[in-house]
């Protein structure tokens, strides 16, 4: 049980943790959700509506029932997350894998007959670049992928419950007509 000690310091912390005060600061707090778009469901974004109906109804066959086709559309949905989310992980190892300066070759000077403010000398005076190596390009997209990971178990859990609800549902004898 909780002393009233305790209660008092957690209402003295409590007025202490009031969030952003100012203008700026509580737009700037608005948009923490919307920073890169993870959050946001699927299932709400018309460019998906297609690809999410043509999946639920490859999952469902031919059953018509409407509990099994929304189960199905959950699932689809879910999966579709899914699919973003490792598209999202590639893509950010991709960029890690980025290019990165090399200093080794680095020309100094115009070249031979060249002028100093020609498009040569520019081109000539950039540095040349190396491509970075699979772990290291995995090292830095670690801090970006462990933040998608937390969306990724979300979609995974959607969809495990969803294929749960499918099979429930598909389990299920069909009441009989008319009667009690």
């Amino acid at each position: 049980m909780t002393s009233e000690r305790q209660i008092a310091a957690n209402r003295r912390n409590a007025q202490k943790s009031t969030g952003p005060r100012s203008r700026s600061g509580k737009r700037r707090a608005a948009r923490n959700s919307r920073k890169h778009g993870l959050a946001a469901p699927i299932s709400g974004q018309t460019e998906y509506a297609s690809l999410i109906d043509k999946l639920a109804s490859k999952i469902s066959g031919k059953i018509a029932d409407p509990g099994i086709r929304e189960c199905a559309r959950l699932i689809a949905s879910a999966q579709l997350e899914l699919d973003r989310f490792r598209h999202v992980q590639i893509g950010s190892i991709e960029c890690g894998r980025m290019f990165e300066p090399n200093d080794e070759q680095h020309d100094e000077g115009p070249p031979e007959g060249g002028h100093a403010i020609g498009v040569d000398f520019v081109i000539k005076r950039s540095r040349s670049f190396r491509e970075v190596d699979e772990a290291e390009a995995v090292r830095r997209a670690l801090p970006k992928l462990t933040k998608i990971v937390r969306y990724e178990r979300r979609a995974a859990k959607k969809r495990d419950d969803a294929v749960r609800c499918f099979f429930a549902a598909a389990a299920m004898p069909k009441p009989a007509k008319g009667g009690r």
